[in-house]
């Protein structure tokens, strides 16, 4: 897959439920409130300490043109090629690769999940032309790529200035990188390429009225992820769209207490134009089961899961997704087993409503109501 590189920015847009299959439409009505949430102490205690990184380093001559490999961590490999318009001669370079984030790296700007970080100080002032022109990271054979977007984040680390941050190329487990920009370096200070993954994938299937659990496709690692669905009033034939998202970047799903960092989000949604009555579910939607991968060690970390309605809103064939239409609910600390990461279902009744707009075949008009429950920590 390739992704279009981007302009310095901070702005992050965020991917919606656009694979939901459609075919025509039904009418519309407004979802009620669900007004359950669970106010949270803050600071949340943090049960072990927090494992440190693994790391590596290497000291190496620049050479323009040359590719140069970081030290392989965690089975992430690479290596990157320096393009430069000046450097004094016996220049060097020092690459210290981690598996987690080190202390002293800057935190990300954009939205996505870490998955490695690499740091790199020169012994004298250099003038690069790209920085770097070219990085290409293998990742371990494990890290299921399917559905996944890449890019990288790059830092001056001692004054936290985001240089500016690229999309990438994949093939396989290899992900390639470019950076037009122009940047000078100074000896002093320590720079960082961080290296990021989000996407959005979907699943579109059946709905039993006696509840379901599907089995969802990959996402930047999060392996293993189950989600259920619980006994509802659906007609026979109705289906369900189903997506993961990370980060949790959308339907509005803000920060809980005591937490700072989304890891990822589950939706579900009537997107079924062929069956658009609404849809009335017991409680213990969207609980779920998700390995989360090992760059977020769960150690140290307490897991929270908040929840909303949202609507996605499809005019000539573009879409948006609203924010929270309802008071959020908020969890307490999730279950965690090692890697695995366990929520027990929203626990409230909810209730999605049907299918509104003039035409869902064409999607020039429709709307599309659905639920989602984001993770943090």
């Amino acid at each position: 897959m390739v992704a279009q590189a981007r302009t310095l920015g901070i702005a992050v847009c965020c991917l919606t439920l656009t694979a939901f299959a459609v075919a025509a439409c039904g009418g519309g009505s407004t979802l009620p409130t669900q007004a359950h949430i669970l106010q949270l102490k803050t600071p949340l205690a943090s049960p072990t300490p927090t494992p440190q990184p693994h790391s590596a380093s290497t000291t190496v001559p620049l050479a323009a043109g040359a590719s140069i490999g970081f030290p392989t961590v965690g089975e992430i490999s690479g290596s990157f090629t320096e393009s430069y318009a000046s450097a004094a001669p016996g220049t060097t370079v020092t690459l210290t690769s981690y598996d987690r984030p080190p202390a002293g790296a800057p935190a990300i700007v954009g939205q996505a999940v870490p998955v490695a970080w690499i740091s790199s100080t020169y012994s004298g002032s250099v003038t690069f032309n790209g920085f770097p022109s070219s990085l290409t990271y293998t990742l371990p054979s494990g890290f299921n790529t399917a559905n996944s977007g890449f890019e990288i984040e790059t830092f001056d680390g001692n004054t936290g200035m985001l240089f500016g941050y690229d999309t990438s190329t994949l093939s396989g487990t290899t992900v390639a990188l470019t950076d037009p920009a122009v940047v000078g370096v100074n000896p002093a200070h320590t720079y960082w390429w961080e290296l990021l993954c989000n996407g959005t994938s979907t699943a579109d299937g059946p709905l039993s009225n006696a509840g379901q659990t599907t089995k969802m496709p990959h996402m930047c690692a999060f392996d293993d992820t189950t989600v259920s669905l619980p006994p509802n009033n659906a007609v026979s034939g109705a289906r369900v769209g189903l997506a993961i998202n990370v980060p949790p970047c959308c339907a509005g799903l803000s920060v809980p207490p005591g937490t700072s960092t989304g890891v990822i989000a589950l939706k579900f949604a009537n997107s079924d134009s062929n069956v658009p009555q609404g849809v009335n579910y017991s409680a213990g939607a969207l609980a779920f089961n998700t390995l989360v991968p090992p760059v977020i060690p769960t150690q140290g970390k307490t897991f929270i899961a908040t929840g909303c309605s949202f609507k996605i809103i499809w005019t000539n064939r573009t879409n948006y997704q609203t924010g929270c239409l309802d008071t959020p609910y908020v969890s307490g600390p999730l279950s965690v087993a090692g890697q695995m990461l366990s929520f027990s279902g929203v626990p409230f009744p909810i209730s999605v409503a049907p299918m509104g707009g003039t035409d869902c075949a064409g999607l020039t008009d429709c709307v599309w109501s659905g639920y989602a429950v984001g993770v943090f920590y």
